[in-house]
């Protein structure tokens, strides 16, 4: 590079060069160099581009790598959603020094924009920011080439490094009988997965068998012979950890909730949005076992699937363990279309059940009432609190178009209206209530009662409530709800 430059340097001075054209030498020489040097860090994680504004790595993927040769979704080749979580990992864990052999663990993780690759390469950031709970916020990010836009979040969560616990361990033997009602080869899988356009290469079939239990698979996970080289260049391996979700899909095709392994007709694929939990004790390793199962209140038919899945080693010791990952069954017609496979990845929603409003209730008193109202265009904060006495009510608006876009921006409000209710350490109790609508597509903000979920851990005294309302109610009975659900935190 230096010798280069100083070839550069001397024909510009010279007149024999103009500075346009040595620049634009420069910026293809660098490009080269970039695809051309190998990563410094971790496969996921090129560089070290911290500032003074940010801890950051940076990575630039052209394409080539296995994990986006091989994983092409309606024909474009998309960054494994599996590969989020080990990067985000990786960064913590080289941030973290020398306090790398502590385990990292992961929740509120959320897939907000697919990772595409086009026609030319692209660079990827993982920034980390530190917050007074002791956790690490990360987002995974990308920054469009036109200047003054802003950046786009692909992913984030919260990270934090934990002392080394003691893994579970599963009865792989007592499993397999309980995952006896048929037994598939992998193959009849990756058939019905491609007719729902996911175009699996020989680095993401990792799936060898899988046995069909009630409510649960067990499924047999190898490492793929072409990527069998790369097995040491990481903790969570790309094409292992999406085959324990491949696996996943499995779950949802048994239970008829996307198409089945032996149906003619094109099915509606599930796709990632959320995880609770992750949590990692050991590495990956060349054969494994992926349990995965229905989270507790979720059920089949239910139109979000939230699964715990645990990926063990053949003595059945978890090496790795997700809970509450959420995936969406895709709405429309029985094909996916392009833009729904790219851009359509929201999902997460509690099972919910209707309970009587009692007679007679305890009466509950809050030092402070928040209602956030989550896209009711025909309802004004205002109009709920003349109605109400003691409260603060916000409405979540946004102009964007894409709902991962929304979703994003109201995560962000949301999450800044609690940390700031938290940090008053107010000894009252609270109550924060987010209205939806019934309507389908809002349905997916339910994914903001996993902020609630974490607010009431962190703070005892926090009641969170996700409050559904029709499209045609009126201020008055929106109230009213609110006001019955405030006396029943415990629902």
């Amino acid at each position: 590079m230096k010798d280069f430059m100083r070839y550069i340097f001397g024909e510009v001075k010279n007149n024999r060069l103009s500075k346009m054209d040595a620049i634009g030498l420069i910026r293809q020489f660098q490009t080269q160099a970039i695809f051309n040097k190998p990563y410094s860090i971790h496969p996921l994680l090129h560089q070290n581009t911290s500032d003074l504004s940010e801890q950051r790595f940076t990575s630039t993927f052209t394409g080539r790598e296995f994990f986006l040769a091989d994983h092409v979704v309606h024909g474009q080749q998309l960054l494994p959603e599996a590969a989020c979580l080990e990067m985000a990992r990786a960064a913590v864990e080289q941030a973290a020094g020398a306090l790398e052999q502590a385990k990292v663990r992961l929740k509120n993780v959320a897939w907000a924009e697919p990772i595409v690759i086009g026609d030319r390469y692209i660079q990827i950031h993982i920034g980390l920011y530190p917050e007074e709970t002791g956790w690490i916020a990360y987002e995974i990010y990308s920054k469009p080439d036109e200047a003054g836009e802003e950046r786009i979040v692909h992913s984030q969560g919260l990270a934090v490094l934990d002392t080394d616990r003691e893994a579970p361990v599963l009865n792989i033997s007592a499993l397999q009988a309980q995952c006896s009602q048929s037994s598939l080869s992998s193959s009849q899988y990756y058939e019905a997965f491609k007719a729902m356009g996911f175009d699996y290469g020989s680095a993401h079939r990792g799936l060898e068998q899988v046995f069909v239990g009630q409510s649960q698979v067990l499924a047999r996970l190898i490492l793929p012979p072409s990527v069998a080289a790369t097995k040491d260049q990481f903790v969570l391996h790309p094409s292992l950890m999406d085959s324990a979700l491949q696996a996943s899909m499995c779950l949802m095709m048994n239970d008829g909730e996307i198409m089945p392994y032996n149906s003619n007709t094109p099915g509606r694929p599930a796709l990632p949005f959320a995880l609770e939990e992750f949590e990692v004790f050991e590495s990956c390793l060349p054969t494994m076992w992926a349990l995965v199962r229905r989270s507790e209140g979720s059920q089949a038919g239910d139109r979000l699937q939230k699964l715990d899945i645990d990926l063990c080693d053949d003595e059945g010791k978890v090496c790795v363990r997700m809970k509450g990952f959420t995936a969406r069954v895709t709405d429309g017609e029985p094909g996916l279309t392009e833009s729904s496979a790219i851009h359509g990845t929201l999902m997460l929603k509690p099972c919910w059940r209707e309970q009587a409003v009692a007679g007679k209730v305890q009466s509950h008193e809050y030092g402070r009432h928040l209602v956030i109202l989550c896209e009711q265009t025909e309802i004004t904060p205002q109009s709920i609190t003349d109605r109400m006495d003691k409260i603060y009510c916000l409405a979540l608006q946004s102009p964007q178009q894409g709902i991962g876009e929304r979703f994003q921006t109201y995560t962000a409000q949301v999450f800044e209206e609690i940390k700031n209710i938290l940090r008053d350490k107010s000894k009252d109790k609270i109550l924060v209530q987010i209205v939806i609508s019934t309507q389908k597509e809002q349905q997916l903000f339910f994914a903001l009662s996993g902020l609630l979920k974490t607010a009431q851990l962190e703070n005892p005294k926090l009641t969170g409530q996700m409050i559904e309302v029709e499209p045609e109610e009126d201020s008055g009975r929106i109230v009213k709800k609110l006001q019955e659900n405030s006396q029943c935190p415990l629902d």
